[in-house]
């Protein structure tokens, strides 16, 4: 069953009201040429409206245009209604979409930008244009310390545009499926509905890009073992703080659906270094660092046009992994020491038959304490996870 993501009527809202209303009349000249046969004068005289319009139309081809519009996303791979697909098209499709959530945005005039590091945005760029008939240019925003759109880019930073005709009726459709437009941190917007009851690889891919823009890239933990906090981070003007919270609530509920566990959604210090005056204030919320729920998310997850992001979740997977290997090798050891013990065997002899002598300590507590190794409950989710 295909599930759509938006109607035709959807789509030409996104233009001014007397466009819309050229569109319905214009519709209403072919259906009366198509349906009847009749001439430009008949057609006039009977929708009040003046010949040369018609004749234009009928005649000279001067569609509206969004009618237009309509013929080039045909050229793009889209029709209406849009329904969600599993072909190469719609998949850059949501990439886009996700990006512009992130790292990216939609100009007022349906401009597409997507900025980020050089190496990342040329992978993006090479699937754009593999799949669409548009090209991509990537330059260097200077100076530093600058803006693109209204964010402030820090330090050395690229900005992807998509360009060509068709460009622009793009931006507009992802603007008609609710991608956000304008200055994200001075405009509330939520997760579409058309994202949150869709398929489980339409909401993974959305993460995944969106993950890859607004995740903090984690720092290793002591001995690599482990993730430092690892923080999902947008900011938000004062006034729609309810607003975003209940974006960010959005995020962790599809998060959820993974399995995998978030902190509550916390707020930061008021920020007043906007232009306009606007306090803003960053809002976020954490991945919990716990090595299974680490592993769960890196197992699941792909990191998209982050590179560096995932190069250190790669290198910290691995100690993860070791980490949790050790853990099984534990919960075999706790019920190998009951099965001795049921036996009638000390803590000393159990060590020592099962190899372990300097972990006798360990044993005592299982044995005299009721301990149990932490992720037994988990045991056989931690082995398919590393077998995987």
């Amino acid at each position: 069953m295909k599930q759509p993501i938006m109607a035709l009527n959807e789509f030409l809202q996104t233009y001014p009201i007397k466009t819309q209303e050229r569109i319905s009349l214009y519709s209403k000249v072919m259906e009366l040429r198509s349906k009847y046969g009749y001439g430009s004068k008949k057609i006039s005289r009977l929708l009040n409206v003046s010949r040369h319009k018609v004749e234009g139309w009928l005649y000279q081809k001067n569609m509206p245009r969004p009618i237009k519009a309509l013929d080039l996303l045909k050229k793009l791979g889209f029709e209406f209604p849009l329904n969600i697909s599993r072909n190469q098209k719609f998949s850059i499709f949501l990439k886009i979409f996700a990006f512009i959530f992130g790292d990216g945005g939609i100009s007022r005039d349906f401009r597409i930008y997507l900025t980020g590091k050089k190496e990342d945005l040329e992978e993006l760029k090479e699937e754009i244009e593999n799949a669409f008939p548009l090209k991509c240019k990537i330059f260097e925003i200077k100076p530093m310390n600058t803006k693109i759109g209204s964010r402030l880019i820090k330090g050395r930073s690229f900005s992807l545009d998509i360009q060509g005709q068709g460009s622009h009726i793009l931006g507009r459709l992802l603007y008609a499926a609710k991608a956000p437009i304008g200055d994200k941190v001075i405009t509330p917007f939520l997760v579409p509905h058309w994202i949150m009851i869709s398929p489980t690889w339409v909401k993974r891919l959305f993460l995944e890009v969106l993950l890859g823009n607004e995740l903090q890239k984690p720092s290793l933990g002591y001995y690599g073992c482990h993730f430092g906090a690892v923080q999902f981070r947008m900011v938000k003007i004062k006034k729609y703080v309810k607003h975003h919270k209940k974006f960010l609530n959005q995020i962790r509920k599809l998060l959820k659906q993974f399995n995998i566990q978030t902190s509550s959604v916390k707020q930061d210090k008021d920020r007043r270094d906007r232009k306009d005056g606007e306090v803003s204030i960053p809002m976020y919320f954490r991945i919990q660092k716990n090595k299974l729920n680490l592993l769960r998310f890196y197992k699941q997850f792909k990191l998209f046009y982050a590179q560096e992001k995932q190069r250190v979740f790669d290198e910290s997977a691995k100690a993860i992994k070791n980490s949790l290997q050790n853990e099984i090798e534990k919960i075999n050891l706790f019920y190998q020491t009951h099965e001795l013990a049921e036996l009638g065997l000390g803590c000393r002899r159990i060590a020592r038959i099962l190899g372990v002598p300097e972990k006798r300590s360990m044993i005592d507590s299982w044995l005299r304490y009721s301990q149990k190794p932490i992720y037994i409950n988990q045991k056989e989710e931690i082995e398919r996870l590393l077998n995987e």
